[in-house]
């Protein structure tokens, strides 16, 4: 893992020397670059290549670098080697660990597992997973696969690691004397994760990725120094790029957030060179263009809903109860009910603008007065034009059972607001004057005989320790209490399943790990009685398919992950049966019925049958289609006959998995 790391500094070398930047900026190109060049390999049918090509890349950086003496302390900056830093103690805290989430198995996890197995992109028709959104990140990840060797948790590490690319930019400047800022931001983003984010940076998810690249790039854009536009631009256009290949419907939202803060970024450069009764005109004409844009979205989103409703035009089946279900959410709903926090999307927004009324208020210079300013406008435009966006998806893509319960909706009102708490809390280490104060201790003769020099116990060690902050301004006191409120605030969220779910200690705590584990064993009795040519279809008659959050989705899931494609998958053949249709995950399918099973069983070629569970109903109508020889017994294997003519006719009994 480390020579992974390595290599992608190498490659990002390359800019370093040409682009006259630190390592700390030079990751984004080098992170772009590393998947593009798998990315490219993998349309050609062999990513291996594409390894091969960033190793070279990475020794042709590494030659540039000794060579023109580009690798020295000034360019491996203190954000880089921090960056470092959380990548080896990533290492430490995912070691060991498995997938558990259902989606990471069969969306995530398998794509990547796909792409290391066959060398291809997962486009091919034969994929059981969704790979419409997730190429970015999955590239990058199996890049580290390739080089380290195939594991669970290294899938961890190189998706935290992408993410803490995005957020270490803003602290590219960094000194090794103010590292402590970095290093306190990093522990408050662990902390705020927890509660803010469904999963937090210890997932495959591809949220985290986009929502740490887009605050960590408007934050850079905000303070870049100005003179060096060519970097600026290849960073910028290259963030875009990376946040849209990163998820492609909520990347493209993030992109059009980076380059809102671009454009109004330009304006204000033109704004605070105009006098005062200028800029209250120009002032009044921004905020007026802002509120009739955002009445006339508003009014043409109503207009065009209205006119949609009709058979087939819309997802949602009640559009009023999906509004409704929609609103409650955001004001309502717990964010992360893993969490000792119950915070509801609309109090992460009220925080996000109390801390930025705490930045005007504080704020001492009129021109970072104005920038505040314009931070507020961004962010109210940019969450009106969000809301509306992700309404408009339940509405219209989403399908009907996912829109009427407004499904994962705190999930993705969290990936916007977690992504603007990220920014605004950046600016308040950036712009904080945490400078410790140097004294000197020295012993002085004779007795302090004036009151007022006697000190506390307290205030004596903390000049001791060298520990006394410089008060040099109200603003600068003011941040460092803002923090402190924060890192407590989000402290309060940590419960006794935290260290399970933030690492790969205590794996026993997490909910799921019993299932998992259960479905592991037999997954790997299985691959010792198949073949490499047979096919096992899975029953799981027990599975709930109305609660999305249950457990029962996981054997279905682990199976696809660990047997895939010798394994049924829900977005191809259904797994559980009943009386009036059959489940494929949370669509029903009405057509399908117990007594089409052994014309599916047929169709598909399986010759195993795996029922991991059974219920009343399945044990009163299976051995009705088909005979089943040594009885129904669940958690077992049978393998499935045919006649002379290849016809299913019944099941043969061949081993319980488990007991």
């Amino acid at each position: 893992m480390i020579l992974a790391f390595i290599i992608i500094a190498g490659v990002a070398t390359l800019f370093v020397k040409f682009f006259d930047c630190n390592y700390t900026e030079a990751m984004i190109p080098g992170t772009a670059v590393t998947i593009a060049s798998l990315g490219i390999a993998g349309l050609a049918g062999n990513i291996f290549y594409g390894v091969v090509a960033l190793c070279c890349l990475a020794i042709i950086g590494a030659v540039i670098g000794v060579i023109f003496k580009k690798i020295n302390f000034d360019n491996l900056n203190t954000a880089f080697i921090i960056l470092f830093g959380i990548f080896c103690g990533s290492l430490l805290l995912y070691k060991g660990d498995y997938l558990q989430h259902v989606d990471e198995l069969h969306q995530w996890g398998l794509a990547i597992k796909y792409m290391y197995s066959t060398g291809s992109l997962p486009f091919n028709g034969d994929f059981a997973g969704d790979v419409h959104q997730y190429l970015g990140p999955g590239l990058f990840e199996v890049f580290f696969q390739y080089i380290a060797g195939y594991s669970e948790s290294f899938m961890y590490v190189s998706s935290a690691f992408l993410a803490f690319i995005g957020l270490s930019l803003p602290f590219h400047k960094i000194k090794s004397k103010e590292a402590h800022k970095f290093i306190i931001y990093i522990i408050f983003m662990y902390l705020a994760a927890y509660p803010l984010y469904r999963y937090g940076f210890k997932s495959l998810y591809v949220d985290m990725a986009p929502m740490c690249w887009t605050a960590g790039m408007a934050m850079y854009w905000t303070r870049r120094d100005r003179d060096a536009r060519v970097k600026n631009i290849l960073l910028l256009i290259t963030s875009i790029i990376m946040i849209f290949s990163f998820k492609i419907y909520v990347g493209a939202m993030l992109a059009g957030f980076v380059v809102m803060v671009a454009f109004f970024d330009r304006i204000l450069d033109y704004y605070i060179k105009l006098d005062y009764d200028k800029r209250i005109k120009i002032a009044r004409r921004i905020i007026l263009a802002c509120g009739i844009g955002l009445l006339v979205v508003v009014t043409g989103f109503i207009v065009f809903v209205n006119m949609q409703i009709g058979p087939g035009r819309l997802v949602a089946d009640n559009v009023a109860d999906t509004v409704k279900n929609y609103f409650m959410s955001f004001l309502t709903t717990e964010i992360n009910l893993r969490s000792k926090l119950k915070i509801p999307p609309f109090f992460v927004v009220l925080m996000i603008y109390a801390i930025l009324a705490l930045n005007i208020l504080f704020e001492e210079d009129k021109e970072e007065k104005i920038k505040r300013k314009f931070s507020i406008l961004t962010l109210t435009v940019y969450n009106v034009l969000y809301l509306i966006a992700l309404l408009f998806a339940y509405l219209f893509i989403f399908n009907s059972a996912e829109s009427s319960q407004v499904y994962a909706s705190e999930r993705y009102f969290a990936i916007c607001f977690s992504m603007e708490l990220f920014l605004v809390v950046s600016e308040v280490f950036l712009c904080s004057e945490w400078k410790l104060k140097k004294i000197d201790h020295r012993f002085r003769k004779g007795k302090a005989k004036k009151k007022k020099e006697k000190t506390s116990l307290i205030a004596e060690f903390k000049k001791g320790a060298g520990l006394e902050f410089v008060n040099e301004s109200r603003y600068a006191n003011s941040k460092r209490i803002i923090v402190i409120v924060l890192i407590l605030f989000f402290a309060t969220g940590i419960n006794k399943n935290y260290i399970s779910d933030v690492s790969s200690l205590c794996p026993s705590e997490i909910s799921s790990y019993i299932i998992i584990q259960r479905t592991k064993v037999q997954v790997e009795r299985i691959k010792q009685i198949i073949t490499p040519s047979d096919k096992v279809f899975m029953i799981h008659q027990k599975a709930n398919m109305v609660d999305i959050n249950n457990n029962d989705q996981f054997p279905l899931n682990i199976a696809l992950y660990e047997l895939y494609p010798q394994v049924n998958n829900c977005l191809a053949y259904p797994w559980k049966l009943e009386e009036d249709g059959a489940y494929i995950n949370l669509v029903k399918i009405d057509l399908f019925k117990i007594e089409n099973l052994p014309e599916f069983l047929e169709m598909g070629n399986y010759t195993y049958f795996w029922l991991f569970s059974m219920d009343d109903y399945l044990k009163e109508n299976l051995d009705k289609v088909l005979y089943i020889e040594g009885g129904m017994k669940k958690n077992s294997l049978y393998s499935i006959e045919r006649d002379n003519e290849g016809h299913v006719v019944g099941l043969k009994y061949v081993e319980t998995l488990m007991k």
